[in-house]
């Protein structure tokens, strides 16, 4: 089984990750439009942009919600079949480190869309949630 893992520390304290990861609004912000509620079992989807051969909808269903620490749920969407995103967060001296993990890719029509998504979540780890919690923790907000 193939999988996209990544390991990234946020100069922010765990709370504020927590809510960027599983609030409708923080997602819809840095993320992808969604309906998404933190309740295990709530089935939700991201909307972007279509491409091609991807409608630009992803389905899922929340599997596990253990606030502030762990989320996980199920990603289905292009030619992809379901596959599962997992979000750990710890508390460090740094802030918190997040270890992300999406996996459940199997076979060769999967190579292609992981390889897009590994891409993808770098981006939107590494560069977009980082700039959304800058943009709501920095002195004189929230």
């Amino acid at each position: 089984m193939q999988r996209i893992y990544r390991e990234i520390i946020y100069p922010y304290p765990i709370a504020q990750v927590w809510e960027a990861l599983s609030s409708q609004e923080a997602l819809s912000s840095w993320f992808m439009s969604t309906d998404f509620e933190a309740v295990v079992g709530k089935q939700f989807s991201f909307k972007t942009k279509p491409a091609p051969g991807f409608d630009g909808v992803v389905k899922g269903v929340v599997l596990v919600v253990e606030p502030p620490h762990k989320l996980v749920y199920s990603w289905q969407g292009g030619p992809l079949k379901k596959t599962k995103v997992s979000f750990q967060l710890k508390e460090v001296q740094e802030g918190t480190k997040l270890t992300f993990e999406h996996s459940g890719f199997t076979g060769l029509s999967e190579i292609f869309p992981r390889f897009i998504l590994g891409s993808g979540w770098k981006g939107l780890l590494t560069k977009n949630l980082y700039h959304w919690l800058e943009s709501q923790y920095t002195e004189g907000k929230r």
